[in-house]
């Protein structure tokens, strides 16, 4: 090749090149060389042939490491007194506003019987700073994993932990420090059936063999020091550029502690709403025992007269029929004396579960006090309640009360009165009744009598 034609070549590249004699002095330098040492101040004038090449070379960061001027030198001696045809290293020059970082290759040659150095810097700048972003990603990544407060696991695509950070061995390891190489068969269960975990239900291996996603899964672990804990175990596949599954980055967070307080919220919610409960129980029993008669169930006087009294209201505003009758059981004294007050308090029940059965669900039956009921019904006259007597009355007669082998006989006298204009109260219509009743009982007991036929007959 003409010189001319090289040396047109050397100064059409881009690249640096520069070629030294055997003592390392520049002896021709491309405009690439030139330029970028005169822009980098490593020479002043246009040109650096007759410069030491060392000089050059002062302040370069030599494979990445800053490299003291004597130990660079030294290393510069040691290849020109060697033999090594080739000296490959990366470099990085700095100027006033930036670095630039160079492959460097020094290739030894003879020329008329001369040795010789050719220098060729390709500039790797762009690539060394994405190089760099790469290892500072990771050192950062490797700080943000050290203080996270969660468990981060990465696994590679045959399930292997690649690595795995301090908060997440905490988790797995309990008490005792275990390296994630050393770590075993994982046991777990499903949290919320109770199920052990089989090998391929785990969530980094569904995300390692079917690339799912897996959040916040609730699991109890053993860990490796044999005590238990409660996770959310979460699992994302990891791809490639064409999507294929890598291996999985794994994710826990220790709530063992957030779940017991849940578990002890749990309880005492339980255990007030139970409270609760028993309190509504003896508040509803109290409210129905001051609204009830013990013995017979039955409404007691009091709710009597406050119920009725609304119906003594509609009778009198839609002058509707309203009828009252009062009943008494007859000889009712010497049942308690022949028999006893147990006995008589059956006879009550008796009778009361027998009018109980005669009457409308409208109409009110309540115990008036001692041996007397009392029973109102709503839209009817005294005859239809003239019939309901009847009928009560019969069955008594009919039932004997059944006790201890004994067979005893029970009757009633019943009075019967219907709302009149004329009423000024309830009490009037009471009052009335208890008239007939009386009536009832000089005839001779085991009677039904209206108010107004009692009138009569007096």
């Amino acid at each position: 090749m003409p010189l001319e034609l090289a040396e047109a070549l050397l100064t059409a590249l881009p690249s640096q090149i520069a070629v030294l004699d055997e003592s390392g002095i520049v002896c021709y330098a491309n405009p690439a060389w030139n330029r970028f040492m005169r822009e980098s101040g490593r020479i002043s004038t246009d040109s650096s042939i007759g410069s030491r090449y060392l000089s050059l070379c002062a302040d370069v960061l030599l494979n990445g490491d800053q490299q003291e001027k004597p130990g660079f030198e030294q290393q510069w001696q040691t290849f020109l007194a060697g033999s090594d045809l080739v000296l490959r290293f990366d470099l990085a020059c700095r100027t006033a506003s930036t670095t630039h970082w160079f492959s460097a290759q020094i290739n030894r040659f003879q020329y008329q019987e001369k040795r010789y150095f050719l220098v060729l810097y390709e500039n790797i700048s762009e690539r060394k700073q994405t190089e760099l972003q790469h290892i500072l990603a990771e050192r950062l990544l490797h700080k943000v994993l050290e203080v996270l407060p969660v468990g981060v696991w990465i696994m590679d695509q045959q399930g292997q932990i690649v690595e795995g950070n301090p908060a997440g061995i905490a988790i797995w390891a309990g008490a005792r420090f275990v390296k994630p190489e050393q770590f075993g068969e994982y046991k777990g269960w499903w949290l919320d059936t109770g199920k052990p975990i089989q090998a391929d239900e785990w969530a980094a291996s569904r995300a390692i063999r079917n690339g799912e996603v897996s959040i916040d899964e609730e699991i109890r672990i053993q860990c490796f020091d044999g005590s238990e804990k409660i996770i959310l175990n979460s699992a994302l596949p990891l791809l490639d550029s064409k999507g294929v599954v890598t291996g999985a980055i794994i994710v826990n967070q220790d709530i063992t502690s957030r779940k017991l307080a849940e578990q002890h919220l749990s309880q005492a919610k339980s255990e007030i709403e139970s409270a609760h409960h028993e309190l509504q129980q003896v508040l509803s029993r109290e409210q129905k025992m001051a609204r009830t008669d013990e013995l017979t169930g039955l409404c007691n006087r009091r709710q009597f007269f406050a119920l009725t009294q609304q119906l003594y209201e509609v009778a009198r505003r839609y002058q509707t029929p309203l009828s009252v009758m009062l009943i008494d059981v007859d000889r009712f004294k010497q049942v308690n004396d022949l028999h006893g007050h147990l006995v008589g308090d059956k006879a009550l029940v008796h009778i009361a579960d027998i009018a109980r059965k005669q009457v409308r669900a409208s109409d009110v039956l309540a115990r008036y006090g001692g041996e007397e009921f009392i029973i109102a019904l709503p839209n009817t006259d005294s005859e239809k309640a003239l019939h309901v007597a009847e009928q009560i009355r019969v069955d008594v007669a009919t039932t004997p009360l059944v006790f201890d082998q004994q067979s005893i006989r029970l009757s009633i006298s019943v009075g019967i009165t219907e709302w009149h204009q004329s009423d000024s109260s309830l009490m009037q219509m009471i009052t009335r009744a208890d008239g007939a009743l009386y009536a009832a009982k000089r005839a001779g007991r085991n009677k039904c009598l209206l108010a107004e036929q009692s009138a009569d007959e007096n």
